[in-house]
């Protein structure tokens, strides 16, 4: 698995320099999704080059799985979350600049509280 997830990595590497992996959409997102983890524990269930995070654990799974294993786990909130820009990116590159990838994701984000 690891072979081929090196070879995926290396075509994708130069995508942490994309606006949309930026603290515009992405980043932004992902932080707004994730909160306080301040005294907190944090079930990271990851997927991509690990930007934000360097364990990664490759899955596909469906959105019931997923549901499923976390509230087996004792999570029972759970906050599917569409990507959007922040007021900084539309204010830089304006809303048109985001709409496609707005539309069409390549990820979501999940909040999950006990």
């Amino acid at each position: 698995m690891s072979a081929q997830y090196d070879q995926i990595g290396a075509k994708v590497a130069d995508w942490d320099v994309l606006p949309v992996r930026s603290e515009y959409i992405e980043g932004h997102t992902f932080f707004k999704a994730l909160g306080s983890v301040k005294a907190q524990s944090v079930l990271d269930l990851a997927c991509g080059d690990g930007l934000y995070t360097r364990q990664l654990k490759v899955s596909y799974w469906s959105q019931a799985t997923y549901e499923q294993a976390l509230r087996e786990a004792g999570l029972q909130r759970l906050t599917w979350m569409r990507p959007e820009c922040s007021a900084e990116g539309i204010s830089r590159y304006g809303q048109e600049f985001w709409r496609d990838y707005l539309d069409n994701p390549h990820a979501v984000a999940l909040r999950c509280e006990r």
